[in-house]
């Protein structure tokens, strides 16, 4: 990219040095205590696993009864991993509010760790979004770059549905979409709705199935390959889709290897994109290292860098037309 954060990556080195490596430094041993807990109790919710599904076996030989036993390691299963990970949150939470935050202030970026404020519902309403029952969002960041102005969440989406097994009442939940959602704005002005969603894949068929508009048929065989595009304004869909923009999202699913992961929204005036990526964003490294080793510094860095990178391939700062 043009090297926004590439410019004060020494500037960074030591506030680094300065203001976060300390706290890191502190909460090493807290972190090392967590992983042994986190063994500790995870081993309680396997033996607990174990001891429901062998019960019967285990009533029999040690002459207690099979409810006891059911219950007692029914317990000891959803006691240990529920502590698991609410163990686990906790220190991750910490270590964000020590990394992740300060760095985002470094750069000039508002970050919450929750997602409370979020306009989900306009990636509900722009249609390029499968249909979900239950939401979760995190890592809320909001800024600017070279003008354009941004916001993005990180969203954990699932279906929930309800069944009857042997007359008891279960619930289950399907994860239907693990990702960052942004929004930029665009340098065009519209007052239609246009998408552009993944072409024949999981995704692309669930949101298909919302579409706003009829198909848009473009000359561009790449593009064609990976996206499919619906408006309910055809003129002002290719007013938007031009040739050298449908290259920049062609490039952009090359770039991050996300051919059937990346869906767009043309609304009021802004760019929506989903990106299905499947994996956890703005994390702060894994809590089963060392906190003090500066890889996680650079990873962070990187992961923040794409949002502006996305800024420059999709050359959004362009006022001009695209």
């Amino acid at each position: 990219m043009s090297d926004a954060l590439s410019q004060i990556a020494e500037d960074y080195d030591a506030f680094y040095d300065e203001k976060i490596a300390p706290k890191l430094r502190n909460l090493e041993a807290q972190r090392r205590n967590t992983v042994y807990g986190i063994a500790a109790l995870s081993a309680i919710a396997v033996f607990g696993l174990l001891g429901f599904i062998y019960h019967e076996e285990l009533a029999t030989r040690f002459g207690i009864s099979e409810n006891v036993i059911a219950i007692s390691a029914m317990l000891a299963l959803v006691g240990g991993g529920g502590l698991a990970f609410a163990v686990y949150t906790r220190i991750r939470d910490m270590v964000k509010a020590a990394l992740v935050a300060p760095t985002c202030a470094f750069l000039g970026l508002d970050y919450s760790l929750k997602g409370d404020g979020f306009p989900l519902t306009r990636f509900d309403e722009g249609g390029i979004l499968p249909k979900y029952d239950k939401s979760k969002l995190q890592d809320r960041i909001r800024g600017s770059h070279d003008g354009v102005a941004f916001e993005l969440c990180e969203a954990h989406l699932e279906v929930v549905s309800t069944t009857r097994r042997s007359g008891n009442k279960e619930t289950e939940y399907q994860r239907v979409f693990d990702g960052l959602l942004l929004i930029y704005h665009f340098p065009k002005s519209f007052r239609g709705h246009t998408v552009v969603v993944p072409d024949r894949t999981w995704l692309g068929n669930k949101i298909a199935g919302r579409k706003h508009g009829e198909r848009v048929m473009l000359e561009d065989p790449r593009f064609e390959e990976i996206y499919a595009a619906f408006s309910d304004d055809q003129v002002e869909a290719r007013y938007l889709l031009t040739p050298t923009f449908m290259e920049r999202l062609t490039a952009l699913a090359e770039h991050l290897s996300a051919r059937n992961a990346l869906a767009f929204a043309f609304q009021d005036n802004d760019l929506l994109i989903a990106f299905h990526s499947k994996v956890g964003h703005f994390e702060g490294g894994s809590l089963f290292k060392p906190l003090e080793n500066p890889e996680r510094s650079k990873q962070l860095l990187e992961e923040l860098r794409m949002i502006y990178d996305l800024v420059e391939r999709l050359n959004l700062i362009n006022r001009t037309g695209i």
